[in-house]
């Protein structure tokens, strides 16, 4: 029985570049898109009776992190705050929890008119508004 070299995949020549003539094409995921990695919203808004809440979770560090964000009870003594701008901003609590995992209580501010959550110590931001679902991660400014 004689034994002959195993065929070689041949995919087709991909862009301007000819390393890529042999490699094989990027993965796709269902329905062609990448799975999620955060997602936010706003349980209940700043000013209902029962207090301020938002929820969430995203996938840090191949865990997911749920997170939680409220006023406590020495934040809700003290009143939003007017930027500069016109912006009304107060202070919450965040609170990301994960199995075997230690958690972690943040301090953070909140846009009120949005419900943008800003953590400035990671440079993360809260979006409860974004088209995805949410998004939980890093803040790109669009400031040069």
């Amino acid at each position: 029985m004689a034994y002959y070299p195993k065929q070689q995949q041949y995919y087709p020549y991909q862009g301007n570049n000819p390393q890529q003539f042999n490699q094989a094409p990027a993965p796709f995921w269902k329905g062609g898109r990448k799975p999620k990695k955060s997602g936010f919203r706003v349980i209940q808004a700043y000013g209902a009776e029962k207090g301020l809440f938002l929820a969430g979770w995203k996938i840090y560090k191949g865990k997911r992190w749920n997170v939680k964000v409220f006023r406590d009870k020495y934040q809700k003594e003290i009143a939003p705050t007017v930027s500069e701008s016109g912006k009304k901003w107060c202070s919450v609590r965040v609170i990301l929890s994960s199995s075997l995992e230690n958690t972690i209580s943040i301090g953070a501010y909140m846009n009120i008119g949005n419900h943008k959550v800003y953590l400035d110590e990671w440079n993360w931001i809260m979006n409860p508004n974004a088209n995805n679902g949410g998004y939980i991660g890093k803040r790109f400014s669009k400031k040069k």
